[in-house]
């Protein structure tokens, strides 16, 4: 062994505690995190509910605070802000973890995603878990979607598969696709839809949370070379992100996957946006013909607080490079991210042109508006006698865009209306707008007549028409409005000799105005042929000219009238309904609605149930439990209960592993109670129903179906 000089070693030592003390990272190395905590740390699956992470660290934090970086291994479900602040002197400090009510909803599973926290400077990342409970699984159900066809089918949201029985005005929720819904050919008047058994998932998107604001990507992809003529769409009604190019989105030949933009909104609190993904290929069927077979899904992404990225404007473009004096045109701009959320702020565009007089611009501000990420402006040319070259300006914070357009010489004389417009586009019923037709050149000599007229006059009052004076390209005219109990839209038509120009205005119902809250048929089961009486139910008293209520039904065994008007000062009104015979039984919904520009339209619905010649009027049992898709231990024994029926001296119960609950049966009995007891049901999926007996033996309506499982 060489020794070294007591000299150098001294050297040595104090070098060593020099660079202690000079190490920048001295200090962070100290600081890992030592423990992580999630109060609580069990979460009801379905409840949206939120816990709060605690990080302890070893060390207190610098001055400046210690930046921790947080992560899960499950951002769709529960999720985090990207990073907290330990604050200088602290040990510890707090971040909420919030959960997705809507993850996985009809899978019937319990998850637990991993939440973690690391120095990124130093040390380890230190985890705990969040115990996310089994939700149980909605009783959705898609009314009537082909009452002419029955089996599995995909429907409602994106990976779900449907099963709809035969004669069922009804379907049922059957699965949730792991790897997405395909989308297969008919077999006769059957749905042949499966759960797609292989990967890869049809939309995945990268990364799964996003600080608000900044981009992400999403990608389309197939197992495969996608043949000619494929395509697919990546959507979402979020208003914190969206897909911002195209909701139809061109597969290349040959290629077997296809990215996507995201684009996402700052906001202040943890929000999760739900992206639909669909893949159609095209495929040659063995008899001839091509089927366009497609496979759909659903992906999350978490939109969380964070330092916004700066916006800017991604273009600035004219609809027409050049626009004739007289004659309007547009341009628009867009940002690279979503107008944020209305408590973190707003994104104003100012827009300006280089001669207000030759070519003024209408709007000179524009804001962007929630869940859009683009703006527009109008350009009014005035009539003119020479060309004229003027630059089109946007400008966002620093940023200036700008684009030439030219101002065309006007025509001397006028053909037609090239421009026909109103403000405002909603007005209150009894309240007036301004209209303005506008000329594609100037009015000759002795003025030029514009025809006016309104599809609704009973709503809407225009003059039968006005003259565009000598030498001018435009005139302005008053619209004048009656009151009405609901929202309608009014379309307004310009006519002069060579052109024929419409506008629509939306003239809503005043504030106050009551809304559709019911609809119901008395008795609810007629025999076919039999009629029965419908009636709807306002929010409040319907305003003076009534409320016109607009009717459906779903099937033309059960008939109603188009509209029902409920009286001005009442609150409801009836309409007759109906029937035909039919060989077996049927449910119809029938539908009622009213509202639908302004306000939000209100559809509400009922039933009827038609019965066959000889079956019995009254209603059938109500289910009581187990409850629809209720989930058993295999081997174990099941009670069912429902609701008694006056004079009933039994009652039939059966199960089956049909929705359509067919011979040969799996299960049935006969009891004199309102409850029954099953042992040894076979290990699947399953239905039931129940039905009243009389004492004559005369067999009562059978109940709405219920499913379980045994597993």
């Amino acid at each position: 062994m060489t020794l070294m000089p007591t000299k150098f070693k001294t050297l040595a030592s104090a070098s060593l505690v020099l660079l202690g003390l000079f190490n920048p990272f001295g200090a962070a190395w100290a600081q890992t995190v030592s423990l992580l905590q999630l109060v609580p740390s069990v979460i009801a699956g379905g409840s949206g509910a939120s816990a709060t992470g605690i990080v302890t660290l070893t060390t207190a934090a610098p001055a400046g605070g210690r930046v921790i970086q947080l992560n899960s291994s499950n951002h769709e479900l529960a999720t985090s802000v990207a990073q907290i602040t330990v604050p200088a002197g602290q040990t510890t400090a707090s971040f909420s973890v919030a959960t997705n009510a809507k993850y996985r909803r009809y899978s019937g599973l319990a998850f637990n995603p991993v939440i973690s926290a690391i120095n990124p400077l130093a040390g380890a990342a230190v985890s705990a878990t969040l115990n996310v409970t089994t939700q149980a699984i909605p009783t959705d159900l898609v009314i009537s979607p082909r009452p002419d066809r029955s089996g599995n089918v995909c429907a409602g949201e994106p990976g779900i598969l449907f099963s709809c029985p035969t004669g069922s005005s009804a379907c049922r929720v059957r699965q949730e696709c792991t790897f997405g819904c395909e989308n297969r050919p008919l077999k006769g008047t059957n749905w042949d839809d499966i759960c797609a058994a292989a990967g890869p998932e049809p939309i995945t998107l990268s990364p799964q949370r996003l600080v608000g604001s900044h981009p992400g990507t999403g990608t389309l992809q197939w197992s495969g070379a996608a043949p000619a003529n494929s395509g697919g769409f990546a959507s979402t009604n979020s208003l914190v992100a969206a897909e911002p190019d195209r909701l139809r989105i061109p597969i290349p030949t040959g290629a077997t996957s296809q990215p996507f933009r995201v684009i996402t909104a700052a906001v202040s609190g943890i929000q999760f946006a739900a992206f639909a993904g669909q893949v159609t290929l095209p495929q040659v069927q063995s008899g001839g013909g091509i089927f366009y077979a497609s496979r759909s899904a659903l992906s999350w992404l978490a939109v969380v607080p964070g330092t916004p990225a700066v916006a800017t404007m991604n273009f600035l473009r004219l609809e027409y490079p050049s626009t004739v004096g007289g004659q309007f045109n547009t341009v628009e701009t867009c940002i690279n991210q979503l107008a944020p959320a209305p408590d973190v702020g707003s994104i104003t565009i100012n827009f300006f042109s280089s001669d207000a007089a030759a070519a003024p611009v209408v709007t000179p501000q524009a804001v962007v508006t929630q869940a859009g990420n683009c703006v527009t402006s109008l350009i009014q040319p005035p009539a003119t006698a020479v060309d004229r070259s003027v630059t089109v300006s946007a400008r966002l914070g620093a940023q200036l865009l700008s684009t030439p357009l030219l101002v065309t010489t006007t025509p001397l004389v006028a053909s037609g209306v090239n421009h026909f417009f109103l403000t405002p586009y909603f007005v209150t019923g009894g309240s007036s707008a301004l209209g303005e037709v506008i000329l594609d050149g100037r009015a000759p000599a002795g003025g030029f007549l514009v025809s006016l007229s309104s599809f609704n006059p009973a709503v809407l009052q225009v003059p039968p028409s006005v003259t565009v004076p000598k030498g001018t390209d435009r005139v302005s005219f008053n619209v004048a409005t009656a009151q009405v109990a609901a929202d309608v839209l009014v379309t307004l038509q310009a006519t002069p000799s060579s052109s024929i120009s419409v506008v629509q205005l939306s003239v809503l119902a005043p504030a106050g105005a009551p809304t559709l809250t019911g609809v119901a048929v008395n008795p609810t089961t007629v025999a076919g042929g039999g009629g029965s009486t419908g009636t709807v139910t306002l929010s409040g008293a319907a305003l003076a000219g009534g409320a016109v209520v607009s009717l459906a039904s779903n099937t033309s065994m059960a008939t109603v009238p188009a509209t029902v008007t409920v009286a001005a000062g009442a609150t409801s009104g009836q309409f007759a309904v109906g029937t035909l015979p039919v060989s077996t039984d049927t449910v119809a919904t029938l539908s009622a609605t009213l509202g639908g520009i302004g306000n939000v339209t209100v559809t509400q619905l009922a039933t009827l149930t038609i019965t066959a010649a000889g079956q019995p009027t009254q209603p059938g049992p109500n289910l009581l439990s187990p409850a629809n898709g209720a989930r058993f231990a295999a081997g174990s024994s099941v009670g069912f209960d429902w609701s008694d029926v006056a004079a009933a001296a039994s009652y039939t119960i059966e199960i089956d592993s049909s929705s359509s609950i067919a011979a040969p049966l799996t299960a049935t009995q006969t009891v004199v109670t309102s409850q029954a007891t099953f042992s040894g049901l076979p290990r699947q999926r399953l239905w039931w129903r129940v039905r009243a007996n009389s004492a004559s033996g005369a067999a009562g309506a059978w109940s709405a179906v219920r499913e379980f499982e045994m597993k």
